[in-house]
């Protein structure tokens, strides 16, 4: 147990000797965590102010940034055999969703969202699925629902999710060529729209194929104030991709990329980040058929910026051990942390968080250990500096039938 020292009453809260991995500069062997107002204030030899809480680290404790999903359906979805609980895949004709706004639908109080943040997740990115252009991407914090944050636990849309792959080719006419069209011809009209709104809205240019809402939504990518994300996995599909984004002027988040190795070298060269899901090792699909099981290994040792991500609602408390897997795989364990930490918060536009450095806003996970071992447990986790539960359905039903069974 964490042994927590009440001075006074707490105005600051203050770890005191702890291994610290900031991901952004050098690790603290031994050191000591201020927070203050939801900020760190100073991390390294600290003098804790008068009434701070005193939170003193056992030995082999860990302290981290908090971990990020950077593709997640998380409160979205619930319950996977009602279709009622289900937000994340619209049951819509049409290719293009960017319209569809998680915030429409979006419940901070999911009962996922407890069992993610026990395994230290603090923060998720959640976006519908289906269609070519699936609708935009919102961050948010997994806080608890008796938390003064619960009502702001998400903000604006901080990408727009695309499928150039089979997924979106299902989505548009079976095919590619058709699905590829599509997107490419969308961004054409936003770009035009754009520049024509006021002609566009009185009717005086032609009609584009899109509702005007759709056209809104995508206006901040062809703006460079959103990314997107793109699904691809095969590798002349990254290619077209890579290209198409770069003629266009879009910033790119890539997707999948499960033959991402074969053409790592053009990625890291466009420069672009990959969302990966490490635990990918049997061709599943046909546009997968060279996936590797050290994709992610062999991406990150090209030079791509990779981000590593479980791309579910259920799973995301799994974070950890899918990294820990891509580290079996020869990720290089210097780097596993800030795949699941600060490139995130970088990619989605999201300043000072996904490090331990004054400044950053205290998103914090006190570990019993290394955090991708599985015998490690997150001990104490802070977001927005404030103290979370680790509580969930899932605990409390396996302590309620652990106590039946016991008593039989």
């Amino acid at each position: 147990m964490i042994e927590v020292l009440l001075l006074l009453p707490a105005i600051d809260l203050v770890f005191v000797d702890c291994e610290i991995r900031t991901v952004c500069c050098a690790d603290v062997p031994r050191g000591s965590v201020l927070v203050s107002d939801g900020v760190i204030k100073e991390v390294g030899d600290i003098v804790p102010p008068e009434g701070a809480e005193l939170i003193r680290c056992q030995q082999g404790d860990v302290l981290t940034p908090g971990l990020i999903e950077a593709d997640s359906t998380l409160g979205l979805s619930e319950i996977l055999l009602e279709p009622l609980s289900n937000d994340a895949v619209p049951a819509l004709a049409q290719p293009i969703r960017a319209h569809l706004d998680p915030r429409d639908a979006l419940d901070p109080r999911s009962t996922l969202v407890g069992v993610a943040r026990s395994h230290g997740v603090t923060s998720v990115v959640t976006m519908p699925s289906g269609g070519v252009v699936e609708g935009r991407a919102v961050w948010m914090d997994l806080v608890d629902e008796r938390s003064r944050y619960i009502d702001t636990a998400y903000g604006e849309p901080s990408a727009l999710s695309a499928h150039a792959g089979q997924q979106g080719g299902q989505a548009y006419g079976m095919s590619r060529l058709s699905a590829f069209g599509v997107l490419r011809n969308f961004f054409e009209d936003v770009v035009y729209y754009r520049r024509n709104k006021t002609a566009f809205l009185r009717n005086d240019v032609y009609q584009t194929v899109v509702s005007r809402p759709d056209l809104d939504a995508a206006v901040p990518v062809t703006t460079g104030d959103m990314p997107l994300l793109v699904e691809a996995h095969r590798a002349a599909d990254i290619t077209r991709v890579l290209n198409w984004a770069n003629e266009a002027k879009i910033e790119l988040i890539l997707v999948g990329a499960s033959e991402g190795h074969l053409v790592a070298e053009e990625i890291a060269l466009a420069e672009v980040p990959v969302v990966v899901h490490p635990f990918e090792n049997l061709p599943a699909q046909f546009e997968r058929r060279q996936v590797r099981t050290d994709n992610a290994a062999r991406l990150e040792a090209a030079g791509v910026r990779v981000m590593i991500a479980t791309r579910s609602a259920h799973n995301a408390g799994n974070l950890r051990f899918v990294v820990g897997n891509a580290i079996r795989a020869g990720f290089p364990e210097a780097r596993a942390l800030e795949a699941v930490t600060a490139r995130v918060a970088e990619a989605y536009g999201q300043e000072a968080l996904g490090v331990v450095q004054a400044g950053a806003r205290a998103d914090l996970v006190l570990w019993s250990g290394d955090p991708f071992q599985p015998s490690t447990e997150a001990k104490l986790v802070l977001i927005r500096g404030e103290r979370q539960t680790t509580d969930n359905r899932q605990r409390r039903l396996a302590e309620r039938y652990i106590e039946r069974l016991e008593a039989r």
